[in-house]
């Protein structure tokens, strides 16, 4: 398979100018990748060079990239389903005396999808985690509803008894989650708080976002159809053919309490050594 030209690598905004820019690329949203790389040739890489990670930053990254290649990949599912829809942004806030607990999205998400099953739709969502300057956390959500349906407010209905919702329409859904997953979580977050989620997606975009969030030198060699999985004891396997890939990156350094990482470059063989993990790789199902 070819390389697409002029794709900007993941997380880099596009080039001013560049032809075809859409609104989504112009947000930073990971864009679709059609023809996906088909793997270096076997060899050494030899560039030297050296790289150092802020866990938070790196976190924060990784969490924005997630997020807005998982709601691109559930609105390009809607459309091609042919599924007529509006988004509705949902804010979820919390009583200043109501400590916060990760279930609570959690059922807020259950009462919501069993309301649409109940109607006979498909529930398709993203969320993120924000926090006040107080360090108080408060949600914000994308709904993908049909057409014609008004969601009643989930604090009217008891689906958040734990504090104040607000409903609004979108006119620009990935740009409204890229203002606020661009924001960060400066004032700190809740132990074990998740930064985003989201559901509804299609196996095959569901692989996709998986591919996406993959290391960009995973991304080079291997296909979103190889299924990359981190492999036991380090490295990357292709899932579809049982292939390993080992890391061309080894750490170096590190804080004590592993807030910052530095990892150097150095010369791997990129070896297509099959996998020890046993078993037969099985065919992609559903993946069309």
């Amino acid at each position: 398979m070819s390389r697409e030209p002029n794709r900007p690598h993941q997380g880099q905004d596009p080039k001013p100018g560049t032809a075809n820019t859409t609104p989504a690329a112009a947000a930073g949203v990971p864009q679709r990748r059609e023809d996906a790389p088909a793997g270096r040739r076997a060899g050494l890489v030899s560039t030297s060079t050296s790289v150092t990670l802020v866990a938070k930053d790196a976190r924060l990254k990784r969490m924005k990239r997630g997020l807005l290649t998982a709601s691109r990949l559930i609105q390009e599912d809607a459309q091609r389903g042919g599924f007529r829809y509006r988004v509705a942004m949902l804010t979820l806030t919390y009583r200043p005396e109501t400590p916060w607990n990760s279930r609570h999205v959690t059922h807020l998400i259950r009462a919501i999808r069993e309301y649409l099953r109940r109607r006979g739709f498909k529930f398709r969502y993203a969320w993120v985690l924000e926090t006040t300057k107080a360090g108080k956390p408060h949600y914000h959500l994308l709904l993908w509803l049909p057409r014609g349906l008004t969601l009643p407010k989930p604090d009217k209905r008891g689906w958040w008894p734990h504090g104040h919702t607000r409903i609004e329409w979108a006119r620009n859904a990935l740009g409204y989650l890229a203002k606020y997953a661009s924001k960060g979580f400066e004032h700190g977050l809740p132990r074990g708080a998740r930064l985003y989620g989201c559901g509804g997606l299609s196996l095959r975009s569901r692989l996709e976002k998986t591919w996406w969030l993959a290391p960009s030198w995973v991304r080079e060699q291997l296909s979103i159809e190889d299924r990359p999985a981190r492999a036991p004891g380090g490295g990357w396997i292709s899932r579809r053919t049982g292939e390993w890939f080992p890391s061309p990156w080894r750490l170096v350094a590190r804080a004590a309490n592993w807030s910052w990482c530095r990892f150097e470059r150095v010369p791997v063989p990129v070896t297509r050594a099959l996998s020890a993990m046993g078993g037969t790789p099985t065919p992609l199902e559903g993946a069309s």
